[in-house]
């Protein structure tokens, strides 16, 4: 074990940076292609390159609602990692201050007012 700490939130939020790009890159709009041009008379007087073409437009729209819905379950994961995140840190700070308050009422010390000071003072005691 390395003791390094894997989050895969990390590798999930570059995912899905990811399939952003690829969502902007997918074109659901018409084109005017000029087939004969791109790939010469043979292909555009056959219909092979145009027949593609129209059935690739259903096809992009698919991929695109695909992409739309891994993107979203994406960030509902990116979501529930952060609440917990949130939820994990405010725990440490109740934790915190409830450990605090315990030593001021053991040792009679007042802890709480020193840390406050001391953070306004921008050092640490």
């Amino acid at each position: 074990m390395s003791g390094d700490i894997f989050i895969p939130g990390d590798e999930l939020d570059a995912a899905r940076q990811a399939l952003h790009f690829v969502d902007g890159k997918i074109d659901i709009g018409t084109t005017q292609f000029d087939f004969e041009k791109a790939f010469g008379p043979d292909l555009a007087i056959h219909g092979a390159a145009q027949n593609f073409e129209n059935k690739w437009v259903d096809g992009k729209k698919q991929l695109k609602k695909q992409v739309e819905d891994l993107m979203k379950a994406m960030d509902s994961i990116m979501d529930s990692f952060q609440k917990t995140d949130n939820d994990a840190v405010a725990g440490l700070n109740d934790d915190t201050t409830a450990f605090l308050n315990d030593i001021n009422s053991a040792f009679g010390l007042n802890k709480l007012d020193e840390l406050a000071k001391a953070k306004e003072s921008g050092g640490t005691q």
